[in-house]
């Protein structure tokens, strides 16, 4: 006798049979035809029960602006190269992808029949990826010429110390490369992106990755030089060809020179003899009140930065004597009083090396963009600089130009010797803070006496 339960069983086997039955005969036919088994997807989209052509009509539809773009490369902020998809051969794989879908379900034996019964219950479904396709030996070339042509070698340190003084000498610097392995990972990824979220411009960052040197400048030498502990520049545009001529003979005379600790450092004992002689040619200079011709012109340009250079090192200034009337050069980047003058014998500009170490001065002119600049290096101690402001008062025009007659200029010609420039009285404060928590301070009084600019009027006649 059969029971309820044994006759329960029965039926759901009949109406499980009639079922796969009604889906084997469903997937037979689709398996004879053109269509794409049910719950198939291609990228997300759904491609099952589509002929072969359609889903490549979906497909193309979808993705028709995907391949208009161009990839732009950026380094420090800089494009550095720009790569547009059809250089690339930028392809979305559509063909291949929609055969890959085509054949799931298609093959012999139960496993092909079991995923088709699957899909067609919607047990299982497939998506496969789109990934696009491209010309890889182009970006890889691209990318090689890149790397060579943005990178930069490291510079070991050097110091070759002779006679006193330093005759070559080299901070180590850290070079660099282009990350290429992370600029081609960001490449892939936007790529793939590309099929989602289109962009006409797609740009990529690309990473640095730091190249130390291999010998540091504290491991060869023994005067404790390590490190730059203060600096100062000035330009000169404008000056005459033998101003500019005296400024890089005397910032080469002092370059790679030693101020030893305690040492004072004398601006005239450190530079020497100026004269022609010594390689000073001559140029407009302030003598006696007057603007004249003199070997070393423009010396004081050198000394004006060594003292702003000597203020930014922290180091107690010992003399200083600002010029008698405001000199343009000095305000082009600054305003008046942060000048030196220095005249052999009496005038100088010195200092004390109140460190550890001993300093060396670097110079450095640059007459592209007509400035001086000198480096100190040492070691560093935390000591703090501050300089106030500078202030002014009792500013006053320059006076009336004077004319005066020149038997030795030919008549109606006037020539310009000195140059018109306002008074005034300026000050700042110099405020250096110890790591014991001393504190010194000197104040900087500088009085410009007005000045007025002479002419010497031609009376030669024949």
């Amino acid at each position: 006798m059969i029971t309820t339960k044994n006759k329960l069983i029965i039926l759901l086997s009949a109406a499980l049979f009639l079922v796969c039955w009604t889906v084997v005969a469903n997937t037979q036919t689709i398996h004879s035809s053109n269509i794409i088994l049910p719950n198939i997807y291609l990228d997300q989209i759904l491609v099952g029960g589509l002929t072969k052509e359609q889903a490549i009509k979906l497909l193309n539809k979808r993705y028709r602006q995907n391949n208009q773009f161009k990839i732009e490369l950026k380094f420090d902020n800089k494009n550095i190269a720009t790569i547009a998809a059809k250089n690339l051969d930028y392809q979305l794989p559509i063909h291949s992808a929609v055969d890959q879908a085509y054949i799931v379900g298609r093959g012999q034996g139960l496993s092909a029949l079991y995923q088709q019964i699957a899909l067609k219950l919607g047990w299982e479904s497939y998506n496969f990826d789109l990934n696009p396709i491209y010309d890889q030996k182009y970006l890889n070339n691209l990318l090689n010429e890149l790397a060579q042509s943005y990178k930069k070698e490291p510079l070991d340190a050097r110091f070759d110390f002779a006679d006193g003084r330093v005759q070559a000498f080299q901070v180590e610097k850290n070079g660099y490369q282009l990350d290429m392995a992370s600029v081609q990972t960001e490449i892939e990824k936007a790529l793939k992106d590309q099929r989602f979220k289109p962009r006409q411009v797609i740009k990529v960052s690309v990473a640095k990755q730091i190249l130390k040197a291999e010998i540091k400048l504290k491991e060869i030498n023994n005067l404790g030089i390590r490190e730059l502990v203060g600096m100062g520049s000035s330009h000169f545009a404008g000056s005459a060809p033998e101003r500019v001529h005296n400024i890089v003979t005397g910032a080469n005379k002092i370059n790679g020179m030693i101020i030893k600790p305690k040492q004072t450092f004398s601006f005239n004992e450190f530079l020497g003899e100026i004269s022609g002689r010594t390689g000073f040619a001559p140029a407009f200079v302030i003598k006696n009140g007057r603007t004249v011709l003199d070997d070393g012109g423009g010396i004081c340009q050198v000394s004006t930065t060594m003292f702003r250079t000597a203020l930014n090192a922290g180091v107690p200034i010992l003399e200083r004597t600002a010029h008698a009337y405001r000199v343009g050069y000095y305000e082009q980047d600054a305003k008046p009083g942060l000048d030196a003058t220095i005249y052999l014998p009496t005038v100088d500009l010195k200092f004390e090396n109140d460190y550890q170490s001993a300093l060396l001065i670097q110079s450095e002119v640059d007459l592209n963009e007509m400035k001086l600049t000198f480096y100190l290096y040492g070691t560093k101690d935390q000591r703090q600089v501050e300089l106030s402001e500078i202030t002014m008062w009792n500013i006053a025009p320059p006076p009336e130009p004077e004319y005066i007659d020149d038997f030795n200029l030919p008549e109606g010609v006037t020539k310009q010797v000195d140059f018109a420039a306002w008074g005034t009285s300026a000050k700042f404060t110099y405020k250096v803070l110890y790591p014991n928590n001393e504190v010194k301070q000197q104040e900087f009084v500088s009085n410009f006496r007005p000045w007025k600019a002479i002419y010497l009027v031609g009376k030669k006649t024949n």
